[in-house]
């Protein structure tokens, strides 16, 4: 489930995901992950609407 909000984006991750264990929620698709685009169509929305929401309060890791 992925709901957007007006300030918010809530992710249902599996059960066995605990406090302060790494999520990799979007990314380019490389490896079999979600893309922002993904993430738009399955909420209705658009990629930079998924962007915008979940910047505020995640922090980005950029790795390369």
């Amino acid at each position: 489930m992925l709901a957007v909000d007006i300030d918010t984006m809530t992710v249902d991750a599996p059960t066995d995901v605990a406090p302060g264990d790494t999520a990799l929620v979007y990314g380019p698709g490389d490896s079999g992950e979600p893309t922002v685009e993904q993430w738009a169509a399955w909420a209705g929305t658009i990629g930079d609407e998924i962007l915008a929401r979940s910047s505020r309060r995640v922090a980005r890791v950029i790795e390369g």
